[in-house]
């Protein structure tokens, strides 16, 4: 079981909120709408990463498309723009990049497949995959961005997003 509270080295905040807390609950309740885009930076934030996490953990990243791309995007704008640290924005990075690296190469492993059943064979290996505590990580450095971010930061609909 993943402790609700812990304490973590550098590149992190000393201490971090409890993943999914009560304080977390309440910023998703405020900020994010029961279906769609929120209308809001925080919002959007909090959805994104929660969107990656349960495709991460229930989907095994069979459904990651260019939506998943943008979620995990508007993490790294968000979590990366001076809010933090260079040591948390060089963790943020290298999450994102891992996942993005991740969804390329199934992608990629799939097309192949399609053409070619037996292609697996020559597959080049997997990259190196985000841990489950990284997803964990990134929800609650969202959690820390809407509290260094209190008031409501408007966005504009993005006419691409399906999910």
């Amino acid at each position: 079981m993943w402790p609700f509270r812990r304490k973590v080295p550098d590149p992190f905040p000393a201490d971090l909120p409890p993943h999914r807390g009560v304080a977390h609950r309440a910023l998703y309740d405020r900020f994010v709408p029961e279906g769609g885009q929120a209308e809001t930076l925080q919002g959007e934030l909090l959805r994104s990463a929660t969107r990656i996490s349960h495709e991460m953990f229930s989907n095994g990243g069979m459904n990651w498309d260019e939506d998943y791309d943008r979620f995990a995007a508007e993490v790294r704008t968000r979590l990366t723009d001076g809010t933090f640290g260079p040591r948390t924005v060089a963790f943020v990075n290298a999450t994102v990049d891992q996942l993005l690296a991740s969804a390329a190469w199934y992608r990629q492993r799939d097309a192949r497949l399609e053409a070619d059943p037996d292609a697996d064979e020559d597959d080049p290996p997997a990259p190196r995959e985000a841990e489950v505590e990284d997803l964990f990580f990134l929800e609650q450095l969202t959690e820390l961005w809407c509290n260094a971010h209190p008031e409501p930061i408007l966005r504009q609909h993005d006419p691409r997003m399906r999910r």
